[in-house]
């Protein structure tokens, strides 16, 4: 079973996404989309939070959404990946293994690898 801090309900997964059962979730400050098909790695970890340290005595039960993920349909997260949101992870786009993506958009059908994730290559699929 994944870990999951925050309210269960703002994590979404489509149709035949991989076992997320090693990751670590954080819903705090938004919702976290996994589209159809997309394959996740071992212990990857969504964090989607937020903090103010400016601020004392935050209510909880209205928590932020704007720091979103969304990972696109048939999209490869690699093994012991972190995203941090505000964070879009376009269609069949491959993050590495290891990989950290801080609040970016990574186009669809592109390989990023790295810390920070950087852009690598265009996929360029078979016929």
């Amino acid at each position: 079973m994944a870990t999951i801090i925050g309210p269960n309900d703002r994590l979404h997964v489509g149709k035949q996404v991989t076992d997320i059962s090693t990751c670590f979730i954080v819903t705090s400050g938004g919702d976290i989309w996994i589209e159809d098909h997309a394959v996740i790695g071992w212990k990857v970890k969504f964090l989607c939070e937020h903090y103010d340290y400016s601020l004392r005595n935050i209510k909880t039960e209205d928590p932020p959404k704007s720091f979103e993920i969304r990972i696109g349909k048939g999209a490869w997260i690699g093994s012991c990946c972190v995203i941090v949101g505000p964070c879009t992870i376009g269609d069949n786009a491959v993050i590495g293994a290891g990989s950290v993506v801080v609040k970016q958009t990574v186009p669809a059908n592109q390989l990023w690898a790295g810390n920070p994730a950087k852009f690598i290559r265009t996929i360029r699929f078979k016929d």
